[in-house]
């Protein structure tokens, strides 16, 4: 983990800066942001991973994201112009994965547990 930690209250007026261009005393290629108190995360906060799912274009052997499904929410990790973005239930929800549905069908490759 990068060694700065911020609180969740910092994350949206530091993007806005960032989305914005205004210098920050923060480097974006190594924020951490603790969302252990955070409503937004609370089922994903010490909830245990069911299952996780590779994300390809159907046909093509190489994934471009992953999925970590809890109970009752998920985490997709995958890539955007500006690195990569993450998405759940009820954070970042911008549709992203459209952007690979011009590549072909997304399909979702569960990992075996073994």
């Amino acid at each position: 983990l990068p060694e700065v930690e911020l609180a969740w209250e910092d994350y949206y007026p530091l993007i806005k800066k960032w989305m914005n261009m205004i210098d920050t005393d923060v480097a974006f290629e190594h924020i951490y942001f603790n969302v252990t108190n955070c409503a937004l995360f609370e089922n994903i906060v010490n909830s245990k991973i069911n299952s996780i799912e590779l994300i390809n274009i159907m046909g093509t052997p190489d994934p471009f994201g992953v999925k970590l499904n809890f109970e009752d929410d998920y985490i997709i990790s995958m890539p955007i112009s500006d690195g990569n973005t993450i998405e759940t239930s009820g954070f970042h929800q911008h549709n992203n994965m459209d952007n690979f549905k011009n590549l072909g069908s997304i399909e979702f490759k569960k990992l075996n547990d073994n």
